[in-house]
């Protein structure tokens, strides 16, 4: 199954290939270059992994706050912050974000899993990406209903497609976003705490962290 990224400001993603820990690397990046992001130094910045597997997503957003932390950023993980109710409720986050002083949010997804595999949970692959480049959006409450992938084995020669999303809470607009691949991953979980020292790296070349 080939996976299609169409963004609203109708903007080509550019191949990159970046190679990333374990195997995993980024195929497609992009920039807004309408957003005027701030610097994130010393601020909260959300890690949030959507998945509905607690300790795959625990994990991923420890991961996250750690890398965060080298940045002088502090990350907050979704687990501790965002309740469940509020998964599909955009208003609500939006308050609950806003309150807890948030300047920024890494949200990380799997979209995709290209050809057909057998997973241990039994969910079945969430197959395109959402165009919205806000938070508040329907990228916000998107794949929750489908991002259930937990840390089962896989079928062998398979390729799972996880997508992170860089916003900026503060304008509520995307600033950057990064499809990575993985061949035949052993579970959810690694991908995504395999990525993290990446998206900090994308963090801080984007300036978000000061110079």
């Amino acid at each position: 199954m080939k996976t299609k990224i169409t963004l609203v400001l109708a903007l080509v993603l550019t191949a990159s290939n970046l190679t990333l820990w374990g195997g995993a690397k980024y195929v497609k990046t992009w920039k807004n270059p309408e957003a005027q992001p701030g610097v994130w130094k010393g601020k909260k910045v959300l890690a949030f992994a959507k998945t509905r597997v607690t300790a795959a997503r625990q994990g991923a957003e420890e991961a996250l706050v750690q890398e965060l932390g080298k940045l002088g950023i502090e990350g907050v993980t979704g687990l501790s912050l965002i309740p469940p109710e509020a998964e599909k409720d955009r208003e609500l986050a939006r308050r609950i974000l806003s309150e807890a002083g948030i300047a920024g949010a890494v949200i990380m997804q799997v979209v995709d899993v290209k050809d057909e595999t057998d997973f241990t949970t039994g969910q079945t692959p969430y197959g395109s990406f959402n165009s919205n480049t806000t938070l508040w959006g329907t990228s916000w409450d998107s794949g929750w209903s489908a991002a259930g992938y937990g840390p089962g084995s896989m079928v062998t020669s398979q390729i799972l497609v996880v997508e992170t999303r860089v916003f900026a809470v503060d304008q509520d607009r995307l600033l950057w976003v990064g499809v990575s691949e993985m061949t035949n991953p052993k579970a959810v979980s690694q991908v995504m705490q395999q990525l993290v020292g990446a998206t900090a790296k994308q963090i801080k070349k984007a300036g978000l962290a000061g110079r």
